[in-house]
């Protein structure tokens, strides 16, 4: 508070890591142009996405106590499972190494990525990948796209081309900001 009275009587400004984090996500999240859910409303997805995030190194027991691992429709003994994960990432993490499929993207490629997918409603995509990764994105009834860092920077807080996706599908798709610390959001969440 002192700080904000500060700025003021100086006529400044005050800014933080949400600047260059996930801090304009959050506030599309937040005006209502990115839809959302809770953590508790994973347990209805049917598509898992971690795009530009790698949970197992950045937040340790995600999978397991909040999303993939944890999903009623996830089992290890049986080969019929009703949730399905992906990771979008310019690297092999160690998430990608669980997830089915992992769709590996060039440094900066998302939005081209973005374009594809969404072209998919329109023609057949020519990349295997990105029409494996439309069907599921298209077949499933609830999706979480969890918006690591790597999706964040690529995209330069320019998110139109993602909103553009998520609301021409007609599927339930939603948004969850996975921000590598607690600064990533900003002074506004």
């Amino acid at each position: 508070v002192a700080a904000i009275e500060l700025a003021r009587r100086l006529k400044g400004g005050i800014d933080d890591c949400s600047s260059f984090g996930h801090g304009k996500l959050t506030e599309h999240i937040i005006k209502g142009n990115i839809p959302s859910c809770s953590l508790a409303d994973i347990k209805k997805a049917k598509f898992i996405i971690y795009w530009g995030s790698n949970p197992q190194h950045s937040h340790a027991r995600h999978l397991s106590a909040f999303s993939y691992y944890f999903h009623p429709g996830y089992s290890e003994v049986s080969s019929v499972r009703t949730v399905e994960m992906c990771v979008v990432d310019v690297r092999e993490s160690e998430t990608a190494g669980v997830s089915n499929p992992f769709v590996k993207l060039s440094p900066g490629g998302d939005r081209d990525f973005i374009a594809s997918v969404t072209q998919g409603l329109n023609q057949r995509l020519t990349k295997e990948i990105e029409q494996q990764f439309f069907d599921m994105l298209y077949k499933s009834s609830f999706s979480v796209i969890f918006a690591g860092s790597g999706l964040v920077y690529s995209l330069k807080n320019d998110f139109s081309p993602l909103i553009e996706m998520i609301n021409k599908f007609d599927v339930n798709i939603n948004l969850i900001p996975m921000a590598d610390q607690p600064n990533m959001r900003g002074l506004h969440t």
